[in-house]
């Protein structure tokens, strides 16, 4: 499949978030009122889920944000932090198929911590 869509994605896999804080991994901060900016590269056609965790590895929520597009692109989404319920530090996952191997990827984007 990599060879199929090398010249349609034109970038590596990839899942990322973004906050006012600044990007997950560097540990960003936010309130529960602050935009969270969600986006991808990955297979078309294959849906992206981010994962939040405690800093001890236990389960908090799943956070399906859409699938793919033909162009492997799941564009930008925003939402409140507010969805997420838990407050604290948080370590977060993307969970999504890459383009290149033609296969699941569970990737630890980094820490996340939610103040309200």
């Amino acid at each position: 499949m990599s060879s199929a869509f090398a010249a349609t994605c034109a970038q590596p896999t990839h899942a990322w978030i973004v906050s006012p804080g600044g990007q997950v991994p560097s540990g960003a901060t936010v309130s529960g009122s602050d935009q969270l900016t969600f986006a991808a590269v990955l297979s078309p056609g294959f849906g992206v889920i981010f994962q939040y965790y405690t800093t001890s590895n236990a389960f908090i929520y799943n956070n399906f944000e859409g699938y793919a597009g033909s162009n492997c692109v799941l564009n930008q989404r925003s939402h409140q932090a507010s969805f997420i319920p838990y407050v604290g530090t948080m370590r977060v996952y993307a969970y999504y198929h890459a383009w290149e191997t033609d296969s699941d990827v569970f990737t630890f984007l980094g820490f996340l911590t939610k103040t309200s």
